[in-house]
């Protein structure tokens, strides 16, 4: 899952701010480990994602599939730094490891944004059924707009196009 890498790349930083403040020692071996979890997991989560990227046809043929692969390549990069750099000399981490733990956080940020746009954008990873989602008429008060969001799936794994469309409660007509 994504989801430790990511939380690990801001903790390391955090933990690299706090050593910088205080310069207790305890600060690098957090960093240490914080950076090392960093690293393995995002390892692991890079090979499903790699895995998923090459035997998907309807992933592997979008731009913003490459996009992100291409980030989180260069995210899990920074981190094996990150952790290379604690294992060899702990006192390293000022200035070059909070540095690098920056980059990471910026490289975190750049890959989770491809990652968002794959799913909301292009609706990579969701199920979604071609039914008309709504909200019920009944739980808006009277004169409110009702939004719709149509889906509608062309041939193809996640290729789906999202149309919202306003409806007006007083002149039942609706906005496109």
């Amino acid at each position: 899952s994504v989801h430790f890498p990511i939380a690990l790349a801001f903790i390391t930083l955090a933990v690299d701010a706090l050593f910088w403040w205080s310069a207790d020692p305890f600060w690098l071996r957090a960093g240490l480990w914080s950076s090392g979890g960093v690293f393995f997991f995002g390892l692991a989560a890079g090979a499903v994602g790699t895995i998923e990227l090459l035997s998907v046809p309807g992933i592997r043929g979008r731009v913003a599939s490459w996009a992100h692969a291409i980030a989180a390549v260069t995210l899990i990069a920074c981190a094996g730094l990150n952790w290379g750099l604690r294992v060899t000399d702990a006192g390293d981490v000022l200035p070059h490891g909070i540095l690098v733990s920056l980059l990471t956080c910026i490289m975190t940020g750049m890959a989770g944004w491809h990652g968002g746009k794959l799913i909301f954008d292009h609706g990579v990873g969701l199920m979604v059924s071609a039914k008309t989602e709504t909200l019920d008429k009944s739980s808006q008060p009277s004169g409110s707009h009702q939004f719709v969001r149509k889906f509608r799936f062309d041939e193809g794994f996640g290729k789906r196009q999202e149309h919202d469309h306003c409806c007006d409660d007083r002149s039942d007509r609706c906005r496109h």
